[in-house]
């Protein structure tokens, strides 16, 4: 018994140890994940081809001219709606801008740019408008000198005169959760007011109404696809008070100029939004 009460203590006065050391030593910090240029560093060249934009088919230095300007560049490693639509947002608020200084780009990480490029030309709707749209071709990682991580979805860059001011590497991007962290850095370095999320979301909105009636008016179009296209656009604005508003000022603006009553079943349609959303604009 003496012996066993013995071997009960020390068990005890060792579980306490142990337990003690658990509480007691930190835990290890999680190590940050790092990709592309570092705050402070310098930006080296970036030679892609360009698939969307004034130079498209071109190869080109997209930093060549952007030596004295604030820049953004948006990396894209893989492609699912969540990200996507962060890279649609954060571009549409620096297209927003009209800052003629303001240098941007996306650019595309790929193993393999000719499956790539054909996949972004068809994918031009659901692009930026007025930021040129790249591949890299250096594969997946991009090129060397930048020094990108494949194992995030997106980096994301804010530079100044040649030097990165903030870096973003996001490993699950989020539009609510990172949307506005991103354009804080960028609004620093071009002199911007603040993004405030809300509106962001709602100019994004009215951006998809624009672009989902160019579709709807795309010539190539049959009467069934026009129906389908319709029925999605509706759905789209049931609930969404500022997207409603967009689609019966457009829908009435078109209507009005009479440039598309060649397509009849679209200008059916646009009449039609015209008319139920007028109380909207």
């Amino acid at each position: 018994m003496a012996m066993s009460r013995t071997v009960n203590t020390w068990s005890q006065r060792l579980w306490i140890a142990l337990t003690f050391i658990a509480v007691a030593s930190p835990v290890p910090a999680q190590e940050k994940i790092l990709s592309g240029p570092q705050p402070g560093e310098k930006l080296p060249p970036l030679k892609v081809r360009i698939v969307l934009g004034d130079k498209a088919g071109k190869e080109v230095d997209i930093l060549a001219d952007a030596k004295d300007k604030p820049t953004f560049l948006v990396f894209m490693n893989q492609w699912n709606e969540e990200v996507a639509e962060l890279m649609r947002v954060i571009t549409l608020y620096a297209e927003q801008q009209k800052k003629p200084q303001l240098a941007s780009a996306v650019v595309w990480l790929t193993p393999d740019p000719i499956d790539l490029i054909p996949k972004l030309e068809r994918a031009r709707p659901h692009m930026p408008r007025n930021t040129p749209v790249g591949v890299s071709l250096d594969g997946l990682e991009g090129p060397g000198a930048y020094g990108l991580n494949r194992h995030v979805q997106m980096t994301i860059l804010v530079a100044d005169r040649d030097g990165v001011t903030s870096n973003f590497a996001l490993v699950q991007p989020s539009v609510k959760g990172d949307t506005v962290a991103v354009l804080s850095e960028l609004a620093k370095i071009i002199g911007s007011k603040p993004p405030v999320l809300a509106e962001l979301l709602a100019a994004r909105e009215q951006q998809l109404v624009t672009a989902r009636i160019e579709l709807l008016l795309d010539v190539s179009a049959s009467d069934e696809q026009v129906q389908q296209r319709a029925k999605l656009l509706e759905s789209f604005v049931a609930s969404r008070p500022d997207a409603k508003r967009q689609l019966g000022q457009v829908s009435s603006e078109i209507v009005t100029s009479g440039r598309f009553n060649d397509r009849p079943t679209a200008i059916g349609y646009l009449r039609k939004w015209a008319k139920d959303y007028e109380d909207n604009r």
